[in-house]
């Protein structure tokens, strides 16, 4: 069976490599060398073409395993293929057998469910508890109906904690004279906290204010100033003049740099010989070339129509 398997590739070699030498043969005679018949006799033959220009190696691995084989490895996959099948259906059919030995037809309970016992089915059980449910219902409606309605004691309800309070007190006093006595007692309390607040700021108080190093600075060269006869209002009078007059003048000095009277161009720009206006020349110019793309595209008509006439497309070379 092996050798039957071999001698069918090679055979199949060989058309595959008769198919390639025909196809050469066609290609060079449509090509225009039917007429050659040297060129035609340098095709090698397909005796020729079937002969491998080369032969694949592979690691001794790779050998290794080649040989152990048991025949084509086409064989061996197609039998590892069945195995596959068989391992699958196998599986199939257990998963199958254990769903069909679980479904009992009846529903699954714990133990205790089921050593309940029962003398009736599901339905008259739960028949009975909700006939039963509302002859409650209807026996405290009955009864909350026919209760003695509580007299109106025209007082209010008061927790135990209340009541505990209302005790405590004394019964000779009215409730507005305690709540009277408690509110003078925080008024009271409120003014003695005040009073403590305000006395500990009039200690932390001095007769001269804290200034900085930089205020007390400006300080000293203003009484400096002043002991030399001039007001402190005069001089600083005169310092934000100075201020705002050297503020003045170094904004224009600055737009003076940048707008001197002249736009401001570069070297090549001044080196320029302009005849005319600039919109003049930019039209003028905008002619000119447009002009010569009008002669660039007849010249190149032109040359089309000499070359192959309309129709023949050019390529490049």
């Amino acid at each position: 069976m092996h050798q039957h398997n071999e001698r069918l590739a090679q055979h199949r070699a060989k058309i595959e490599d008769h198919k390639i030498w025909l196809q050469r043969q066609r290609e060079l005679e449509s090509q225009g060398f039917a007429d050659s018949p040297s060129i035609l006799h340098s095709i090698d033959s397909p005796d020729e073409l079937s002969q491998p220009m080369f032969s694949p190696t592979i690691n001794p691995m790779s050998a290794q395993l080649v040989a152990s084989r048991d025949g084509p490895i086409e064989s061996i996959l197609q039998k590892k293929g069945e195995e596959y099948e068989r391992h699958k259906e196998e599986l199939r059919s257990y998963y199958a057998k254990t769903e069909h030995e679980r479904m009992l037809g009846s529903p699954m309970i714990n133990k205790q469910s089921r050593e309940l016992k029962r003398d009736q089915e599901i339905e008259e059980r739960l028949q009975h508890m909700g006939e039963a449910t509302r002859a409650r219902l209807t026996r405290e409606r009955e009864t909350q109906k026919n209760a003695p309605v509580p007299e109106a004691t025209f007082r209010p309800q008061m927790s135990k904690g209340s009541e505990r309070m209302t005790r405590s007190r004394a019964k000779d006093r009215a409730i507005e004279e305690l709540l009277t006595e408690c509110g003078k007692g925080t008024t009271t309390r409120l003014e003695h906290e005040r009073q403590r607040l305000a006395d500990e700021e009039i200690k932390t108080l001095r007769a001269t204010p804290e200034i900085n190093a930089r205020s007390a600075h400006i300080v000293r060269r203003h009484l400096a100033q002043e002991r030399s006869g001039r007001p402190v209002e005069e001089v600083l009078l005169k310092q934000a003049f100075e201020r705002r007059q050297s503020t003045m003048e170094r904004l224009e000095r600055l737009e003076f740099e940048r707008n001197p009277g002249m736009p401001q161009i570069t070297p090549v720009a001044a080196q320029l010989e302009r005849d005319g206006d600039v919109a003049d020349r930019l039209y003028r110019d905008s002619m000119e070339q447009a002009q010569r793309k009008q002669e660039a595209w007849l010249q190149q008509r032109t040359q089309e129509l000499e070359d192959g006439g309309v129709g023949t497309p050019r390529i490049n070379r």
